[in-house]
């Protein structure tokens, strides 16, 4: 997770426009262990997060929010959509429904509303959630007991990095290449 208190302070400071691509971590947010990792969002102009990552939510499930609407409009009036999966301008046609760019994502304002709801009333979004974190413990334990593996950096979120033990980078990459290959049947 990138220094978000620290970005945001800098944005302030400066007048930039601060976005936080949240769409993978930003979910944090409702793991009572992990929500401190975005301290700084309250600096954010805009925030996007992908339900369907962390929350358990359908592919099509995306939600962009902006601090003010109104600037929003004004600040992105001008400029090409961007090329990554959500970030797509939306706008809303005479009819009230909303229409985005093509995607991954469709402009569905009730998506991921409706993904909260769902697991507030059955509960298991912290459930779930937490299931997550012991999974993340036991891996990390996996790796501890190996000796020809070691962890690169603590397990943050879901991402585990570790590598083996002595490898150089030809090394990896002449595993990469050899993984990759798929042999047709003779």
């Amino acid at each position: 997770m990138d220094d978000l208190e620290g970005l945001g302070s800098y944005a302030r400071e400066h007048d930039l426009w601060f976005h936080v691509d949240g769409a993978y971590g930003g979910a944090a947010l409702f793991s009572p262990t992990e929500r401190h990792l975005l301290a700084g969002l309250r600096h954010a102009d805009s925030f996007i997060v992908d339900p369907h990552k962390w929350l358990f939510g359908p592919l099509d499930c995306c939600a962009l929010i902006y601090r003010n609407p109104t600037v929003a409009r004004k600040v992105l009036a001008n400029r090409p959509a961007t090329s990554t999966s959500c970030t797509r301008a939306t706008t809303s046609t005479t009819s009230g429904t909303r229409r985005t760019s093509r995607s991954t994502c469709r402009a569905e304002p009730w998506s991921p509303l409706l993904v909260l709801a769902r697991h507030q009333r059955h509960g298991g979004l912290r459930e779930r959630r937490a299931e997550r974190g012991r999974h993340r413990h036991r891996t990390q334990q996996k790796i501890a007991a190996l000796d020809y593996v070691e962890m690169v950096r603590p397990i943050s979120l879901s991402i585990v990095l570790f590598r083996r033990k002595g490898w150089t980078s030809e090394q990896y990459t002449e595993w990469s290449i050899n993984s990759c290959v798929i042999k047709s049947p003779s």
